[in-house]
């Protein structure tokens, strides 16, 4: 038994005032004893079974109390323990979705002469608890513990105190145990997979996951700035290192650099270290007091359709030096790495989590999902995760705060988008926009540029380039045996490689022909529409583009008539956080930066400025407010967000423990600090404010008549109206529009096909078994019934 005595003084006082333990001691930016908002704010539904499809273990409910309440996505904490009561759940992940046969779990409202004991499925494991009472700002009353030894499906943990006050409480918790290389909530994992162990310096990969010795290695910096292996780690410092200052003690710029495969992913995690001292792991933990707790992770950009591991450029590529600049790590230079290893964070990357790898938003939270309890078990509490990466990487961002909530803490996106499903709209009409202009004369770059609302004629041709054979099947990694990949006349049942079936878990397939959905529809809309009214075309033409422009057929080739998808799938695509904004994302701190872009460097032209206040748009309408979003324009410094980001976190922390009942959302928005302003800047914070203005271009879609919000993904359909055309527009043109649009035009006066006011979070598709419909994994939280006191 683990018995209390060191906290008495703390928890009778509780006891003696009757105040809830909750209000009391969850005063802490600990993951595990932050003060909850009130329970509406957090508490996620149950999930519900399908008539025809059950969710599997690892989806349900995983406690039975025997009181079950539903724990904050940020704290891990719930509202309303009473005197007596003890409380149990996981802070590592959620006790449903543990990998790796370990969980850290916290146990809370203990009193001062309480007796402990814990076990797994009747295996004694109260050894493992102890005090975390000392931690800055941490109030007495709570114990965590890792638990090892976790067998893969359900383990039953119960935890009992007794007490000559309140006698025996009793709570069970069950765990749900995957494989550290998953699937958990994704579904199934694409077969075939290509590794990437052996150019990543890993060696030959081993088994279908890919698998790679787990590796330790130490790194210095030295004066210039570069990163040197070091050969003895146990010897003298070397000479010549950078040093920082930390607790007031210089030390030299020594990093510990661990490699780890993590949900099939090649995972990098870099921190600052003393090697002379890190041997001393406390319950098998790694400890350095350089560590400040925080972690900064590093999204890749890009978008690719899968079937691979990707890689990296071996240990060095998590420091981003400026010679790596290019690839899916454009930013990782602009995020000044090394500089933040100094100052304490941790800094993590995966190749998973490059969406020029995969461009799938469930596996991308799922992986940083899966190492953020790896970094909680092997190194201790995260206070912070903050996001930082572009384009692609700037959508994982968004992506994962919005679906996810919790699994990121604060995001500093750059050159951003709102989702995938609405940038693929404008990936699919650049498509068809470059067609037509190929096989109709007459149509000059001005004209190319009105109707596309892009910043010039060039920027639809680069998405074409860059994105266009992410619409077509064959698009697949050299190394998959061309006798595998799909051909429609040879091998129609061969891999698939576009984007809907990179994301058919998340997107559906069609049970008629077992293809995925593709959410592509361009039934009603009519392209150019204000360019024919600003005079930029003539009504000749806006016929002519709207009869001829066609659409993209499954197989990626042109077809006469126009894309469409169902109300089903559009109904999905809302539902599950495909169109992007509509869940929890005002609950995460988001500093977007932005900067003006030309054709000068055509993979960066692309990027319009307009993108971040389409996210802005959505904020407004779904939310009422956009006070969890700052925008900085001009020609930003990604380093700079972070600190920024950083502070509004605190600031949050703070405001939390003297608001404990309060939203997660009210939180954010009350403790934006005012460097997070909206602002035009030219670089770091260090240089004064600028005056710029933006470049605010539109894309194909807002020039039909679309809205800037951009998420009318299936547009409802009025007739043709004689008043929508300038008068110039003749009486055979406007038969020849609705012969054109026979079931009617884009009504952008309502909502989308499918629109829901607000999207479901957390939702898993599946594991090894792909569910048909996606359930609501809980956070679980387990209480005591209420004592009496004797």
């Amino acid at each position: 038994m683990l018995r209390f005595r060191s906290v008495a003084g703390g928890l009778a006082l509780i006891v003696a005032t009757g105040l809830p333990v909750s209000a009391t001691t969850a005063g802490s930016h600990h993951v595990s004893v932050k003060p909850a908002p009130r329970p509406h704010s957090a508490a996620v539904p149950a999930p519900r079974a399908s008539s025809h499809h059950r969710p599997a273990a690892e989806a349900s409910l995983a406690g039975d109390g025997p009181v079950v309440r539903h724990a904050n996505a940020f704290t891990a904490d719930a509202a309303g323990l009473r005197p007596g009561q003890i409380e149990m759940t996981t802070v590592s992940t959620r006790p449903n979705l543990v990998t790796g046969h370990a969980a850290r779990l916290a146990i809370r409202g203990l009193g001062a002469h309480d007796r402990l004991h814990v076990t797994v499925d009747g295996r004694d494991v109260t050894r493992a608890f102890h005090h975390v009472a000392g931690r800055p700002g941490q109030q007495p009353g709570v114990v965590e513990g890792l638990v090892r030894r976790l067998h893969l499906g359900g383990n039953d943990v119960t935890a009992s105190a007794t007490s000559h006050r309140y006698g025996r409480r009793v709570v069970h918790l069950r765990l749900h145990v995957h494989s550290l290389q998953g699937p958990i909530i994704s579904g199934p994992h694409q077969e075939p997979f290509v590794c990437g162990t052996a150019g990543s310096g890993l060696g030959p990969a081993k088994g279908n996951d890919c698998l790679a010795p787990r590796r330790v290695h130490w790194w210095y910096e030295d004066l210039l700035g570069n990163f040197h292996r070091l050969a003895n780690p146990g010897g003298a410092y070397p000479t010549g290192a950078m040093t920082t200052m930390v607790h007031g003690r210089r030390v030299p710029v020594i990093v510990r650099v661990e490699t780890v495969v993590i949900n099939r992913s090649i995972t990098r995690l870099a921190v600052l270290a003393d090697p002379h001292a890190t041997h001393a792991v406390r319950g098998g933990v790694f400890h350095d007091p350089a560590w400040n707790h925080s972690l900064v992770y590093h999204f890749g950009e890009s978008c690719g359709t899968g079937y691979s591991q990707g890689g990296d450029d071996g240990e060095i590529s998590v420091f981003s030096p400026l010679s790596e600049i290019g690839g899916e790590n454009i930013t990782g230079p602009l995020l000044n790495l090394p500089t933040l290893l100094a100052h304490g964070f941790m800094v993590g990357q995966s190749s998973l989590t490059v969406f020029g790898v995969h461009c799938n938003q469930v596996l991308s939270a799922e992986t940083l999902m899966m190492i953020k309890e790896h970094i909680v078990d092997r190194y201790g509490d995260v206070f912070h995760v903050i996001g930082g990466g572009a384009s692609g990487g700037a959508i994982q961002q968004y992506t994962t705060a919005n679906g996810y909530p919790g699994v990121l803490d604060a995001g500093t996106p750059l050159l951003s988008f709102p989702d995938v499903v609405t940038t693929a709209m404008t990936v699919g009409d650049c498509v068809l926009m470059k067609h037509f202009f190929q096989t109709h004369s007459g149509w000059n770059v001005i004209k190319q540029q009105a109707v596309s609302g892009l910043a010039t004629s060039q920027v639809c041709n680069d998405w074409n380039s860059l994105f266009g054979g992410n619409l077509k099947p064959t698009s697949c990694p050299g190394a998959i045996p061309p006798s595998e990949v799909y051909n429609r006349r040879t091998n129609p049942h061969g891999v698939r490689c576009d984007l809907q079936d990179d994301l058919k878990n998340v997107l559906g397939t069609n049970p008629r022909t077992g293809r995925a959905y593709r959410p592509l529809d361009n039934v009603g809309v009519q392209y150019g529409l204000r360019a024919l009214r600003r005079g930029e075309i003539t009504p000749a033409e806006f016929v002519q583009l709207n009869r001829d422009i066609g659409g993209v057929n499954l197989d990626g080739g042109f077809m006469s008539r126009r894309e469409s998808m169902g109300r089903w799938e559009a109904r999905r695509m809302f539902a599950v956080g495909g169109v992007g904004e509509f869940g929890a994302i005002n609950q995460t701190p988001i500093i977007d930066q932005t900067i003006p872009v030309s054709d000068v460097v055509p993979e960066l032209d692309i990027h319009d400025q307009i993108r971040p206040y389409e996210i802005r748009a959505r904020l407004n309408a779904n939310f009422g407010n956009h006070r969890s979003q700052a925008i900085w324009s001009g020609v930003t410094y990604p380093a700079a967000a972070i600190p920024v980001a950083n502070q509004w976190l605190s600031d949050l922390d703070r405001l939390q423990r003297a608001h404990p009942f309060r939203s997660r959302a009210w939180l954010v928005a009350h403790s934006r600090p005012a460097a997070a302003a909206d602002s035009c800047r030219a670089g770091s914070l260090e240089l004064p404010l600028v005056s710029c203005s933006v470049a605010k271009h539109a894309g194909p879609r807002q020039v039909a008549g679309g809205p800037l919000a951009e998420d009318t993904i299936k547009c409802r359909l009025r007739p043709v109206r004689r008043s929508d055309y300038p008068k110039s527009l003749t009486a055979a043109q406007l038969h020849a529009l609705r012969r054109i649009f026979p079931t009617g035009v884009c009504d952008y006066a309502k909502h989308s096909v499918g629109y829901r006011s607000h999207s479901r979070t957390w939702l898993s598709f599946g594991g090894k078994r792909l569910y048909r419909h996606p359930v609501t994994v809980p956070y679980v939280l387990v209480r005591s019934r209420v004592p009496t006191r004797r």
